[in-house]
């Protein structure tokens, strides 16, 4: 090891003492807890076979909201696309579609998913409209 890795390896320690001083990190804190780890060890390692029928159909399910996701989004997305190209259409019908579609993209992912979060029910149903909806806006960045 050289001189400016040691540098390096004694600023990241000093960051965080200084780090943990400013949590109230404690070690001993740390050090009570470790036996809590062989517990959590233990609990991921129990396998309850009775769950392998459940897990499966709920993976099959997810893999079929997502086929459905995808396919309705692309289903919305073509023909929204098709609107939104310059050489296709003129300007009064592609800009409005464009600017919509600008406009529909500012919004981040979480904040569509929280507004569907709030105006559905918590049902695969959300799921399928979270993915179609992904779906689409992603395939109109193009």
């Amino acid at each position: 090891m050289n001189q400016k890795n040691n540098l390096i390896i004694g600023l990241i320690i000093a960051g965080v003492v200084v780090m943990s001083v400013n949590v109230d990190a404690d070690p001993r804190d740390f050090a009570e807890g470790l036996p809590n780890i062989g517990i959590m060890l233990q609990e991921i390692t129990e396998v309850d076979s009775s769950l392998f029928v459940t897990a499966f159909w709920s993976m099959l399910e997810t893999i079929e909201m997502a086929f459905i996701g995808t396919v309705v989004g692309v289903a919305i997305a073509l023909p929204l696309s098709l609107l939104a190209a310059r050489n296709l259409n003129n300007k009064f019908v592609y800009v409005p579609v464009r600017a919509l579609l600008a406009a529909i993209r500012t919004f981040p992912s979480i904040l569509w998913a929280e507004l569907d979060f709030t105006s559905l029910t918590t049902s695969s149903s959300l799921s399928m409209e979270r993915l179609q909806f992904s779906c689409w806006l992603f395939l109109q960045q193009s």
